[in-house]
């Protein structure tokens, strides 16, 4: 997280959204077990239909006619796996990819206490992650950019908003 974040509030009605993994191994490699619901980084439900559509109309416009519609479906998964590693930032060695998403729907008349800003860029791996130095020699990094929430569950004004989560395994799409 390079990038300069500001306490906030976020009113509702709100929807934010959080990527996860499933558990299992990465193409690196390591193992991973699954991402926390409950986890800090979400961002806004608006923008991940934003670049689900840019994505969309991005492989419209680079389909050829001899392109089948179920084709260019299973390439919008990948394409927008892309744009959420370089748009958040997420290294490759702490996520090593986005299966699906879940919401937390904040209600009207109640709020979240967050950390909101930018997303700054960093590398593509972590400096101690095997390959870090040719992905650094290479000026392999990520954009970051996309603004993004932390949020702390822990924090007791925001202990009440663990039940608005919607837990419901949306696949990326």
């Amino acid at each position: 997280m390079n990038g300069i974040y500001q306490p906030c509030k976020i009113l509702g009605p709100a929807r934010l959204v959080r990527l996860l993994s499933h558990a299992g191994q990465a193409p690196e490699g390591q193992m991973y077990r699954p991402n926390l619901e409950e986890g800090s980084f979400w961002f806004d439900e608006q923008d991940y239909f934003r670049i689900r559509s840019e994505a969309e109309a991005d492989l419209t416009a680079q389909a050829g006619r001899g392109d089948q519609l179920e084709k260019l479906k299973s390439r919008i998964g990948v394409y927008l796996r892309h744009q959420f590693r370089d748009l958040l930032a997420v290294r490759r060695n702490w996520t090593p990819s986005f299966d699906y998403y879940i919401v937390l729907a904040v209600p009207v008349n109640s709020s979240v206490v967050a950390l909101e800003g930018s997303v700054g860029e960093q590398p593509v791996y972590s400096n101690d992650f095997p390959g870090a130095a040719a992905a650094k020699k290479a000026k392999i990094r990520l954009a970051g950019g996309l603004k993004q929430y932390v949020i702390n569950f822990r924090f007791s004004p925001n202990s009440k908003a663990i039940g608005w989560i919607d837990r419901s395994l949306q696949p990326i799409r």
